[in-house]
């Protein structure tokens, strides 16, 4: 977890996001918003090899629900197969990532 100056975290995920470990993603998403002075999370997926609909769950919905506790965002999107799945369910909109560019998408 790196923490800097405007009050964003960003962790680091790594390896398969799938069923699996959809528990781990609602921990880490709600405990780093909970990190006192915290304004924003952002996911490096750069080592995610794999993503499946329900471990993008949490992030969907945390992006649906904004709140006080901050904002939320991916960044670094590498694998083809994760980038065609935020394309093929929109959500690479939602999180505001271009393809092409795999630029950082920040919303709440």
């Amino acid at each position: 977890m790196i923490t800097d100056e405007s009050g964003t975290i960003t962790e680091a995920a790594f390896g398969e996001m799938d069923l699996g470990c959809v528990e781990d993603v609602q921990k880490i998403v709600g405990g780093c918003l909970r990190v006192a002075g915290v304004r924003r999370v952002v996911v490096d997926m750069a080592q995610v090899s794999f993503c499946d609909c329900v471990a993008l769950g949490p992030c969907w919905r945390r992006v649906r629900r904004p709140s006080s506790a901050g904002s939320f965002g991916l960044t670094d999107v590498k694998a083809p197969i994760v980038m065609r799945l935020l394309t093929l369910t929109g959500t690479d909109a939602v999180f505001g990532l271009d393809p092409s560019a795999r630029d950082v998408g920040v919303f709440g």
